[in-house]
């Protein structure tokens, strides 16, 4: 919004983020758009993503590839993106004239996974507004949560548009020790199915990766980063910027003395930073290690009514112990899948899971695709 009123437009009352995906799945239904008067362009579902990119990229790409520009108009000065709000209007013109019964469940569903996906984001100044958005989980903001937490949030750092073409596995082991010590090993897999030299996405994928984890959380162990040549990362802000407040934690950081991860608070979650690469074709490997900030075994149980229940299903056993694993998508990027190991103690059993069929005789197996939000949960009891 503010971004918005300092670039010569009107203040608004709220945003409404939309990422090329959505398109995409809308052009499915609208079928192809023509542009020809302003791009002398057809765009539909297949072409879109190649073809936007490659004319809002095009004053760069006169540069190194000249030839991948040769055919199309000249830009609009100062608005290299000009085209996805001509299609986006275009669209939301065609789009009605396609409504009929199959179309608008379609319609609807697209709408329904890409909220899910955080593929679309709210934000109202209005609190009752906001406060629908919150408790209907469009808003993309990072969550409270008393246990386990997770969010992997990667940023392409001159690595063009090859975010397209990674794919990402993420793999949790979580480890619960006789005295209730939690230890988390984290692997973050990233693989480039780029063809190298191809155009916006065959260059190596340079990416500032953050890792949110429970607040207090203690590194033990990180591995696989790999920095880019210290010239790129000479540049300094001269003396007429000002410092962002929201970036005095970050500025403040400990720094790991072995691999140089960053270590810093952010909304409430302890973050471990570093950067990750790699080029067309190749798989990285990132491992983070580290102690989880509370004990499993002495936080037990203290909501009333699952006191109650637990009294009237189970009265003569041990108090009843929580744990929980929440993860939260990265808005805006694609689904990775994702795999989860709890390991529990010998001397402790599962009383109750959520979801029902949540798998794992000695703690929990999962199996997963990372397109939301996703939420485990366990009761135990002392054997």
């Amino acid at each position: 919004m503010w971004f918005y009123e300092h670039s010569d437009g009107p203040s608004v009352d709220g945003v409404i983020s939309v990422t090329p995906t959505v398109v995409e799945r809308l052009l499915e239904i609208t079928g192809p758009i023509d542009l020809t008067e302003q791009y002398g362009l057809v765009i539909d579902s297949n072409n879109f993503w190649q073809t936007v990119q490659v004319i809002s990229e095009q004053t760069n790409l006169a540069k190194t590839n000249p030839a991948a520009v040769a055919n199309l108009p000249a830009p609009v000065a100062g608005k290299p993106k000009k085209i996805i709000g001509d299609l986006l209007a275009k669209i939301l013109e065609v789009l009605p004239t396609k409504l009929n019964k199959d179309n608008l469940l379609k319609i609807m569903t697209i709408f329904e996974e890409n909220m899910a996906e955080k593929q679309i984001l709210l934000y109202f100044t209005d609190p009752v507004a906001q406060a629908e958005v919150a408790g209907n989980n469009w808003g993309g903001e990072i969550k409270d949560t008393p246990k386990d937490y997770l969010l992997v949030v990667n940023t392409n750092i001159a690595g063009q548009k090859s975010d397209r073409l990674i794919s990402e596995n993420i793999t949790v082991n979580s480890a619960v020790s006789t005295d209730g010590t939690i230890i988390n090993t984290v692997e973050i897999k990233r693989t480039h199915n780029g063809v190298k030299r191809e155009i916006l996405t065959g260059v190596r994928n340079v990416d500032w990766l953050r890792v949110y984890v429970p607040v207090g959380s203690e590194l033990l162990f990180a591995g696989g980063f790999q920095p880019p040549d210290p010239k790129y990362l000479t540049d300094r802000p001269d003396a007429t910027m000002e410092s962002d407040p929201l970036l005095k934690e970050e500025n403040a950081a400990a720094i790991d003395p072995e691999s140089g991860t960053k270590i810093y608070r952010e909304n409430g979650k302890t973050v471990f930073a570093n950067w990750a690469m790699v080029d067309p074709g190749q798989t990285t490997t990132i491992i983070l290690k580290y102690r989880l900030p509370f004990n499993f075994l002495t936080t037990p149980v203290n909501d009333s009514w699952l006191k109650r229940l637990s009294n009237w299903l189970n009265s003569e056993a041990n108090e009843l112990i929580s744990y929980s694993l929440l993860v939260q998508k990265q808005p805006g990027a694609k689904p990775s899948t994702f795999s989860a190991r709890l390991t529990l103690p010998d001397n402790l059993k599962i009383f109750w899971r959520y979801p029902e069929n949540l798998s794992g005789l000695h703690g929990w197996e999962i199996n997963d695709h990372l397109n939301a939000d996703k939420y485990w949960s366990i009761l135990t009891t002392k054997k």
